[in-house]
């Protein structure tokens, strides 16, 4: 929080750096790259939960044909076991996989795109700051 303060501090001290032309483009840029960010991360985390909740199933299915064979009856052949194991194996490594691309692609992309959008506000209150001592100094004039 203290940084948050110190920046701004700094914010306020400095003179007006954008036109109102040049900001409002800016802010437009800003808000379509936070809703196109907001739409990726809400279609990713859809995917995640799909994804998982189908691998988790199939994981499922595997654990349970897996050990549903009598030891009587007869075994897989050795492609169809080897292909389960690998099945077995690498159905929670998918999963995971979706998680960790959600967590550490799309998730950080929402939150720098929200970051970005708080400090706009913070410049355009800069701005407003700005516009206000103006004009409370051309009424002391």
């Amino acid at each position: 929080m203290k940084t948050d303060n110190d920046f701004l501090r700094a914010l306020l001290q400095q003179g007006p750096q954008l036109s109102p032309e040049e900001y409002a483009a800016y802010r437009r840029k800003l808000r379509e790259r936070l809703a196109r960010a907001e739409s990726e991360e809400l279609a990713m985390r859809r995917i995640v939960f799909v994804v998982s909740g189908l691998v988790g199933l199939l994981w499922l299915v595997l654990v349970w044909v897996c050990f549903s064979w009598d030891v009587g009856e007869a075994q897989p052949g050795i492609p169809l076991g080897i292909l389960m194991v690998a099945a077995y194996y690498f159905v929670p490594v998918v999963a995971g996989y979706a998680v960790l691309l959600y967590f550490l692609k799309y998730r950080p992309r929402l939150r720098d795109a929200q970051r970005q959008e708080q400090h706009a506000l913070l410049l355009d209150l800069q701005r407003q700051l700005n516009e206000l001592r103006e004009q409370l100094s051309q009424r002391k004039t």
